[in-house]
């Protein structure tokens, strides 16, 4: 994340592009919000009152009518294999499923759009009977907000102090730029800890972006998060200018779900679809145990009915046919670690209709006129009769409303000229690809079979270039795969670091 920090955005700016709602609504806020500092003599209880005040402001001056401000006061909420709980924040997704505020009654309507609340799983994923203080659940629960107690804790420069230290700056450091992120190790750990939220975010939730906001003491920044990168406001004081940290907890409610960054293509399955979800990933870890059945070994499967994550639908589009369709997943059995990049993930999927089980690759694929879509390429090996490549079903960039899923930050950068990082970050366009299950090559049950895969992979690299002009560019040992059948073969996946073969040197191309 070092050079991928982008920043600082106005505070008012940041609200009026990124977080859009009506006009209408926004006069609808309350303009006597005041927002005030905990008085205690002992400094390590400050910032656990900071918490408490942020929530009765909340409450009392009406700025969330559809999502439950939780805050943790202790480590009793934690569960699965979850280790990171932020302060606070909203419960969302729960929220947007089972209201829980009735301190609002300005706003009653639920705004439900790509997440279908009449699913009975309601209650179930909303975690009916715990301490909706204390709960949390990463796979559920949207804003995180981050707390610290004092203001020297915040780990990225303002726009007066990068321009004084702009201004003092002679010789031959005049030119060079001020670095927006502070470089002490309090700053570090704080960035750090704001990087691993949205991590875990990403990881366990369905989502194009997110917003983060940053209290300390009494100044606040915004973040705006996508995988190309994260914005971040410049700090503001809320006690002096209370109206602009009113208005982003506002818009936040009232801004659409997929504004808010949950993805537009995902919903919550249904209680039948759950039913014969579980019922196939059961009889799949059966086999896998069954040493009659052809089935090999695949890693991780067993985390797929992890009752932390929900059951979703998600709708996968052809980019040849155009016609999308719907396979239900659970938890990923493969997930990357990182906030940006490719963030890919790899799920254990259900076609409902065919009634078979698949695997479905979530991807961020780079958007670089030099880097052709796995989904084309892998196209274009079939059609060159390239063997031991992976079969794709169906697949292609992620569609809502005819649009790519596209990152944004370092457009809304380039708009607002600012400064980006020496990491060069990428712009990434969502892409999902549905294929038939395939197994490790270290899970083959013996050498004969392992020693085959490799041969099998080793001719579909070959057969790439004469044929296709292509290489591969990425291989490794967790991309050398099985069929896992009685005829088994080899097969060589993840194609997207693919690309043309250059021609040797003094030959024309």
């Amino acid at each position: 994340m070092a050079a991928d920090w982008i920043g600082p955005f106005s505070p008012n700016e940041f609200l009026k592009e990124l977080m859009p709602i009506t006009d209408e609504v926004l006069g609808q806020m309350r303009q006597d919000v005041k927002f005030s500092l905990p008085v205690h003599k002992d400094d390590a209880q400050v910032e656990s009152h900071l918490y408490e005040l942020f929530e009765k402001t909340i409450r009392d001056y009406e700025l969330s009518s559809k999502f439950k401000f939780f805050i943790i006061v202790d480590d009793k909420s934690k569960g699965g294999d979850i280790a990171y709980r932020p302060d606070g924040g909203f419960k969302e997704l729960s929220s947007m499923l089972v209201p829980t505020c009735d301190y609002n009654t300005r706003a009653k309507t639920q705004t439900t759009e790509g997440l279908d609340p009449a699913d009975e799983t309601s209650k179930e994923s909303a975690g009916q009977g715990q301490d909706e203080r204390k709960a949390f659940n990463w796979s559920q629960d949207g804003l995180v907000v981050v707390f610290k107690k004092f203001y020297s804790l915040d780990p990225f420069w303002s726009t007066s102090a990068i321009e004084k230290a702009a201004a003092s700056r002679k010789g031959d450091k005049k030119n060079m730029p001020v670095t927006f992120p502070k470089l002490t190790d309090s700053a570090l750990k704080v960035r750090g800890q704001l990087a691993i939220y949205a991590n875990y975010a990403f990881t366990y939730q369905h989502r194009t972006h997110l917003f983060q906001l940053l209290v300390c003491g009494r100044h606040a920044r915004f973040l705006f998060w996508d995988h190309s990168g994260a914005i971040v406001s410049d700090s503001f004081d809320y006690v002096q200018q209370p109206l602009l940290l009113a208005e982003f907890f506002w818009r936040y409610n009232y801004m659409t779900p997929a504004a808010r960054g949950w993805d537009a293509s995902v919903k919550l399955a249904n209680p039948d679809q759950k039913k014969k979800f579980a019922t196939a990933v059961k009889q799949l870890l059966k086999n896998m145990k069954d040493p009659k059945h052809p089935q090999y070994n695949l890693p991780h499967a067993d985390h797929t009915l992890d009752e932390h994550h929900p059951v979703f639908k998600i709708t996968v589009v052809d980019d040849v046919t155009g016609m999308p369709v719907d396979v239900l997943v659970q938890r990923p059995f493969f997930r990357s670690h990182s906030a940006l990049g490719r963030a890919t993930r790899g799920y254990i999927a259900y076609h409902p209709t065919q009634r078979i089980l698949m695997f479905l690759k979530d991807t961020w694929r780079v958007d670089h006129n030099r880097l052709i879509p796995e989904r084309t390429l892998c196209r274009q090996l079939v059609e060159a009769e390239v063997p031991f490549v992976p079969q794709i079903i169906w697949g292609g960039d992620v569609l809502v409303n005819e649009e790519r899923g596209i990152t944004r930050c370092l457009k809304w950068a380039a708009a607002q000229t600012l400064p980006v990082g020496l990491g060069h970050p990428r712009v990434l366009v969502q892409h999902r690809m549905l294929s038939k299950l395939a197994y490790p090559v270290t899970s083959a049950p013996n050498s004969s079979v392992m020693v085959k895969g490799f041969r099998d992979s080793i001719v579909a690299m070959d057969k790439a270039k004469e044929l296709c002009n292509l290489v591969h560019r990425d291989i490794s040992i967790g991309n050398i795969m099985l069929t896992g059948d009685k005829d088994c073969k080899g097969i060589l996946a993840d194609w997207d670091h693919a690309g043309k073969a250059e021609p040797p040197v003094g030959v024309a191309p």
